[in-house]
């Protein structure tokens, strides 16, 4: 769950997940307890995943290694991202 008023919280979480208030927020958990283990639970948390995708650690470590090949002026490649 995110706070609605969280700034960019539509890039870390799907619109479904924001709520207002501790009502909104046990709403959501009861909708999740009863999708558990559907179709579109499954695609509840591909949506997470997908916009949690940018903050993995492997990501931001290929990011990282690319800035400061570049900073040394090694000339180097940059390094392969996992997916």
């Amino acid at each position: 769950m995110t706070p609605a008023d969280t700034v960019s919280a539509d890039r870390l979480t799907p619109k479904s997940l924001h709520v207002r208030d501790a009502a909104e927020l046990v709403d959501r958990i009861r909708w999740i307890e009863s999708i558990a283990g559907s179709d579109e639970h499954a695609g509840l948390i591909r949506a997470c995943l997908d916009l949690l995708d940018p903050y993995r650690v492997s990501r931001q470590a290929a990011v990282l290694l690319a800035a400061l090949y570049h900073l040394a002026g090694t000339g180097r490649p940059d390094p392969l991202r996992s997916r």
